[in-house]
Parts: structure tokens; sequence; C-alpha cells
């Protein structure tokens, strides 16, 4: 195991080197669950929400939908951080909690950049996170998973928790099903939002702070279950792959919700 520090020396081409290789030679233990559950992650990567938005076939209706979700689950997550952060047991979980926030920044502020350039107002963004009406039921069994894996598991708990997200929306090379610069091409190629605004959210999978970001998470997963019990291996496996099941449910979410229609009672949409 390396330190953090030694890895923020590197920049993003050699930190993007690395996470290749640990990908292709699936070296560590979160590389086994990628290929593990890759077929949960296949069905992601051909979601018609993906599909018709790269080729601007997606209704924008569905999109905002979508967008705002996401917003709620992202202020959501600064939330659970904090939670987090309170019960820390050592000043290094802290500190290693603090960096997963500052890595994580770059993308929360383009990605507020891109919500702006479709229409999406300031009030719009305070209602999310003031109406409970507004998080449908997925997204708030989501969050609701993450913030009890905050407020009770280890730090590798928590890092399989967060990985699903952040690795999906990373490019390709490293194992990610590049999200982010799809949504960002969809919607520069096909929806009038400036190029620059939506490359510069897309970019953002590529550049340091998130490889440092997935780096530190697949570290975290691999101390633990090197060091800790079979049993702590079975929960850090299950909550990978529950939450890379969110990640699917995520995109069907946005897709087939319609506010024209009474919700079916039962309905995660």
């Amino acid at each position: 195991m390396r330190s953090l520090l030694t890895y923020e020396t590197k920049n993003a081409d050699q930190l993007k080197t690395q996470l290749r290789d640990d990908y292709v030679n699936t070296r560590s233990f979160a590389d086994r669950l990628r290929r593990e559950f890759d077929y949960v992650w296949k069905k992601i990567d051909v979601h018609p929400f993906l599909v018709e938005l790269e080729n601007g076939k997606l209704p924008i209706s569905k999109y905002k939908t979508y967008a705002l979700q996401n917003y709620f689950y992202l202020i959501e997550e600064h939330r659970s951080a904090s939670a987090a952060i309170a019960r820390a047991h050592t000043s290094a979980d802290v500190l290693l909690l603090r960096k997963w926030g500052k890595y994580f920044e770059p993308e929360f502020e383009r990605y507020v950049g891109i919500m702006r350039a479709v229409g999406i107002t300031e009030e719009e963004l305070e209602r999310v996170t003031m109406d409970p009406r507004i998080p449908l039921p997925a997204a708030r069994a989501y969050v609701d998973f993450t913030y009890k894996t905050y407020c009770t598991g280890t730090m590798g708990e928590l890092a399989a928790c967060l990985l699903p997200c952040a690795w999906s929306y990373s490019i390709r090379e490293v194992g990610g099903l590049g999200c982010a610069p799809r949504i960002a091409k969809g919607l520069g190629d096909h929806y009038g939002v400036d190029r620059e605004v939506a490359f510069a959210y897309g970019n953002y999978a590529s550049e340091k702070p998130n490889f440092l970001e997935l780096i530190s998470l697949k570290e975290t997963i691999s101390k633990e279950t090197q060091e800790g019990s079979d049993e702590l291996a079975v929960r850090i496996r299950e909550i990978f792959r529950r939450c890379s099941e969110y990640e699917y449910i995520w995109w069907d979410l946005a897709y087939k919700h319609d506010p024209n229609k009474e919700r079916e009672l039962g309905s995660f949409f």
C-alpha cells in the first residue's frame, strides 16, 4: 500500500496509466469486484437514457429530471460525509474523508454550471433540498443506503459505497463507463448547451483530482480487505454490488419517470 502523498506527486497521465494497468490486470480487490459485477455495468453502458442522450433523441425534460435527482444525491453526499467525519475514530480518517471531498469539488462545481446551462434555475435547485416531494423513491433509497453506511460502516465500506458512482462516470481507459464525457458530448452536440461549459464538465473525468479519488477509494478497500476479516470483505462486496445496481436504477428513474402521470403504488419512479 502506497501513501496517498506518493500519488499526489504524479501527473494525470501517470495516474491514468496506473489505474488502467490495475484494471486490465485486475490487481486489487476493487478491480476484482468491477469484473465480477461487469454484467451490471454493461447494462448501465447501454441504458437508453445514455444512448438517446448521446444521439440527441432523449427529451430534455428527462435530462432535467436526472439533473435534479443527481443534485439531490450530490448535496446529500456532502451531508453523509459530515456524519462520517463526526464519527471518525482517527485523525487519519478525518483527513482522508476531507481529501475525498476535495477531489469531488471540481465535478460538483462544473455540474452546477451545466445545470444552469440547461435552464435549471436557482429556485429549482433550492427546492431540491427543501421539498420532500422532489426526490423520487429510487433516489431516496440510494441516498438513505449511503447515509446508513456512512453512519455505521468502516472506511472500506464507505469507499465501496462511493466507488461505483465515481468509477462509472470516469473514462473507459481506467474501467469506467465514460458517463460524464458522454453526457457532456450529448448536451454540447444536440441540446444547445455551450460546448465549453459542457466539455468542462465532461473533462473532469480525465483530470488528476478524479484519478486521485479513484485510487484512494480503491486503496482504502484493498487495505481493509487485506487486513480485515472475511466477514468485512463480504460486506464490502455487497455494498459495491448494491451501489452498482443503484447506479443502474438511477438512469432508469430519470428515463421512466413521467411527471404527468400518477405514480403507481410501489413504483420507484
